[in-house]
């Protein structure tokens, strides 16, 4: 079966409890997404947001970040 394109023009709901996965990168509010999920628009979060082990939270700019590493619980930079 020759690979196409898949659209949905009028939205997608997925039912089940099983995992899904997409290869490449995801984009919500956005048809060009530069990161594996690139969100235009506000984020409604009812949960926790986890950060690997010497990963980083930006805001704005790179050098405004939460970041953690081994030696300290929590570095606001």
């Amino acid at each position: 079966m020759a690979e196409e394109n898949f659209r949905v023009r009028k939205g997608i709901t997925v039912d089940g409890t099983g995992d899904s996965s997409i290869a490449g990168n995801l984009g919500i509010g956005t048809t060009s997404p530069g990161k594996t999920l690139d969100v235009a628009g506000d984020i409604g979060l009812t949960g926790d947001i986890y950060v690997a082990q010497t990963k980083k939270i930006y805001f704005d700019s790179t050098d405004t970040y939460i970041g953690a590493d081994a030696d300290t619980v929590e570095d606001l930079h």
